[in-house]
């Protein structure tokens, strides 16, 4: 009889271990790096700094740190039948301003103009001749960013929402509008001037795009509605 005891418990320890499983997004060790913002371009001076507990180099305007992995609770261990559990001290909110932070750099990734090494190069350059004019560029390029980042977007969602013409021009008319109001202050070296020319490009593109897909999807909704009109039209004629 206790031979049987020690063999089922060492079975359901056996099973317990089976079913959980390394977390991957942390690699088991229950916590993940947390970087709150991104650095400053060489705007500001900064000497990198090595981090006690994962031992790499950051600058310390990122806001380096690390928080417990939202994925497995900060335990390092994932269920095989649920995938992830829930800690009820998880330190990582997507709704406070790291994530939405992080949000907004994914959608730069995938919709907007991200930064190149090329573009930060040169910006680290004006911001040591010219500090303040460095920060006008970022300001005017978010605008950039933001409004290259709504008209791609917009478009890729195209087949599932219908949108007005008048309306891509009204938004459009707004980031302009914002544009222009530091436009005429912005003074940019030649390198940075190229680079400007390529991202307004980009930016116009993503308009014009989202513009003529808009369109074709008001006129082709039309076309449906006039037709829809005409079938019940004649089903009340007979």
């Amino acid at each position: 009889m206790r031979t049987i005891i020690l063999s089922l418990t060492f079975l359901f320890a056996a099973l317990s271990a089976w079913g959980q499983r390394q977390c991957p997004y942390c690699n088991g060790t229950g916590k993940i790096v947390k970087n709150i913002s991104v650095s400053q371009y060489g705007i500001n001076r900064e000497t990198k700094v090595k981090c006690s507990e994962c031992g790499i180099y950051y600058l310390p305007s990122t806001g380096h740190s690390h928080i417990h992995c939202s994925h497995c609770g900060g335990t390092g261990r994932m269920s095989g039948s649920s995938g992830s559990s829930r800690h009820s001290g998880e330190t990582y909110d997507p709704d406070s301003p790291e994530g939405i932070w992080a949000k907004g750099v994914a959608m730069t990734i995938k919709y907007g103009l991200p930064y190149t090494d090329e573009e930060k190069a040169a910006v680290e350059r004006l911001g040591k001749s010219s500090p303040t004019m460095a920060q006008l560029w970022i300001k005017y390029r978010n605008i950039l960013n933001m409004g290259t980042s709504y008209f791609n977007e917009q478009n890729a969602k195209i087949g599932y929402r219908w949108d007005k013409v008048a309306s891509v021009d009204i938004i459009k008319n707004g980031y302009d509008k914002q544009l222009a109001e530091i436009a005429p202050s912005l003074e940019l070296p030649s390198d940075l001037y190229a680079i400007y020319q390529r991202l307004y490009k980009s930016y116009q593109d993503a308009y014009t795009t989202y513009r003529n897909n808009t369109n074709a999807s008001e006129s082709l909704q039309n076309l449906q509605n006039r037709l829809d009109d005409y079938i019940l039209q004649q089903n009340l004629l007979y």
